[in-house]
C-alpha cells in the first residue's frame, strides 16, 4: 500500500508499482549467479566469503589472534596492510581507534595489533581478534548498504563512502533486486557523481564495476533477506576505469534467530 503524499508522489508511486512487478518476475533470472551463499556466522570472514561467492568483491583478509600471526599475514601479503579489531557488535572502528592503516614493517604490524586490540578492550570487547588486509588504492571511496524492511523487503542504498555518507547525506535508495541499468542510474543519481567521472585531470572511476557490485549485492540481499537485518560495505574502493572496485570493510546486523536455525541445517522456510 503506497503512502500518497501529494499528486506528484502518488503518480511516481503508481509508476514504480508496475516497474517492481517486472523486476521481481525477471530480476533474479538476469544473471547466472550462485545464490546458495548464506551468512554462516557473525564475523567478517564469514560475511566476506558469502559475498564473494555471489560476485560482490571484498578485499582479501586473514584473522590474527596473536602478534606473530599478524606478522605472518603481513609477510604473505607482501606489502602495506590495514589492521582492524574484530568482534561481534564492534562498529565504527575508526572512531574508537580500532583501525591502523599502512603498516609496512614488522614493528608497525606488531604495534598496530597491540593498539587495535587494546582499544577494542577499552570499548568493551576484551576478546577481539585482528583482521589483516592488504592496502588498496583507488580513485575514490563509495558506500553501499542493504536494509531489510519487514514490509517492503530488501533495499540497497548507495552514496559516497568513508565519513561522507553521514556528513554529506548524498545517497540514493532503491528496492532490490536491481537491474544493471538501475544500478547505473543510482550511481549517476548522487550529487557527487562528478567525483566518479573524473574532473580537473583526475582519472574516471570504474563505474561499470561499481554497478555490477550493486547488482550482485542486491541479489545477495534478496536471497538472504531472512538472515540479516542490515549490511554495510564502507568504504568500497573504486579504482580507475577498467580496474574494478573492492569493498574493504563490512558491518552487518544479523537476524540471530534465523542464523541459529541455519546452523541446525534448516532453511528460512522451515523456521517457525
Amino acid at each position: 500500500m503506497p503512502f500518497l503524499l501529494g499528486a506528484g508522489i502518488a503518480m511516481r508511486s503508481l509508476k514504480y508499482i508496475a516497474q517492481r512487478a517486472g523486476y521481481w518476475r525477471t530480476g533474479l533470472g538476469e544473471q547466472s549467479v550462485d545464490m546458495t551463499a548464506r551468512l554462516a556466522g557473525l564475523d567478517f570472514l564469514a560475511a566476506r566469503t558469502a559475498l564473494v561467492e555471489v560476485g560482490v568483491p571484498v578485499i582479501e583478509a586473514a584473522e590474527a589472534r596473536s602478534e606473530q600471526e599478524a606478522v605472518e599475514h603481513f609477510r604473505r601479503f607482501g606489502g602495506p596492510v590495514a589492521i582492524k579489531a574484530e568482534a561481534p557488535g564492534l562498529l565504527h572502528k575508526s572512531d574508537i581507534g580500532c583501525v591502523r592503516l599502512n603498516s609496512d614493517t614488522q614493528n608497525d604490524v606488531i604495534s598496530a595489533f597491540r593498539h587495535v586490540t587494546q582499544q577494542a578492550a577499552k570499548a568493551g570487547f576484551p576478546n577481539s581478534v585482528a583482521i589483516v588486509q592488504p592496502m588498496v588504492k583507488g580513485v575514490c571511496e563509495v558506500y553501499a548498504g542493504v536494509t531489510i524492511d519487514p514490509t517492503f523487503g530488501p533495499a540497497v542504498t548507495f552514496g559516497m563512502g568513508g565519513i561522507f555518507i553521514e556528513i554529506m547525506k548524498d545517497a540514493v535508495t532503491e528496492i532490490a533486486p536491481l537491474s544493471r541499468d538501475q544500478a547505473l542510474a543510482m550511481v549517476n543519481g548522487i550529487k557527487a557523481v562528478a567525483l566518479l567521472k573524473g574532473g580537473r585531470g583526475a582519472a574516471p572511476a570504474d563505474v561499470g564495476a561499481l554497478a555490477d557490485c550493486l547488482v550482485n549485492l542486491s541479489r545477495f540481499a534478496v536471497a538472504n533477506a531472512g538472515r540479516f537485518r542490515s549490511l554495510d560495505l564502507n568504504p568500497i574502493i573504486v579504482k580507475a576505469s577498467g580496474q574494478g572496485a573492492v569493498a574493504v570493510d563490512i558491518a552487518f546486523e544479523a537476524n540471530h534467530d534465523t542464523l541459529a536455525a541455519d546452523r541446525r541445517g534448516l532453511t528460512t522456510g522451515d523456521c517457525p
